[in-house]
C-alpha cells in the first residue's frame, strides 16, 4: 500500500495524541482500507523515536502475554493471570521511572468476542505513575468495533 495524503493525515493525528497524551486511540474502517497499514507505520515510526513497541495481531492475550511482548528474550516461566497484570504494572512503571515510552498496537480489535481483553486495556490505562499514563495503546479494527465500544461507554 502506498501512503495517500488521508493517511498522511490520519497518520499525524494519531502520531500526535499517542505521543503527547499516552492514552488510547483507534482506527475503524472496513476491511481492506489500510488500518493494519497505518499501525505498520506508526509502529515503525514509535520504534525509530525508541519506544518499546509490542504489536498484538488480534486481541486474543491477557496481561502475561502483553508483558511478553515487551520481553521476548526472557526464558521463564509465565505467571499465573493476577500476577501477570501485576508483574505488568510493575513493568510499565520501571518504564515510566526511566522515561521509557511504551506504545501496545493491537490490530483486529473486533475479534473480541468477550469483555476480558477490553476490560484489560481499561485496567491498563488507569494505570497512572507520578500522575501520568506510562503507556498509549493504539486499536484498529471494523466499524462493528466502534459501535460496541460506543454502547458500552453509555453503559458507565
Amino acid at each position: 500500500m502506498v501512503p495517500t495524503r488521508n493517511s498522511s493525515l490520519v497518520i499525524g493525528r494519531l502520531r500526535f495524541a499517542l505521543g503527547m497524551n499516552r492514552t488510547i486511540a483507534a482506527i475503524f474502517g472496513e476491511a481492506g482500507v489500510g488500518k493494519t497499514f497505518l499501525i505498520r507505520v506508526l509502529m515503525e515510526e514509535f520504534k525509530e523515536a525508541n519506544w518499546l513497541v509490542g504489536y498484538l495481531p488480534n486481541p486474543c492475550a491477557d496481561a502475561k502475554d502483553i508483558l511478553e511482548l515487551y520481553r521476548p528474550d526472557a526464558a521463564r516461566t509465565l505467571p499465573a493471570k493476577a500476577r501477570g497484570m501485576s508483574e505488568l504494572r510493575n513493568f510499565l512503571s520501571e518504564q515510566a521511572e526511566i522515561g521509557q515510552p511504551v506504545l501496545l498496537a493491537v490490530d483486529d480489535v473486533q475479534a473480541s468476542r468477550n469483555t476480558d481483553f477490553l476490560e484489560l486495556i481499561r485496567t491498563l490505562m488507569n494505570i497512572e505513575v507520578h500522575g501520568k499514563k506510562p503507556m498509549s495503546v493504539l486499536l484498529g479494527g471494523q466499524p462493528s468495533m466502534a459501535l460496541r465500544l460506543e454502547s458500552a461507554s453509555r453503559m458507565d
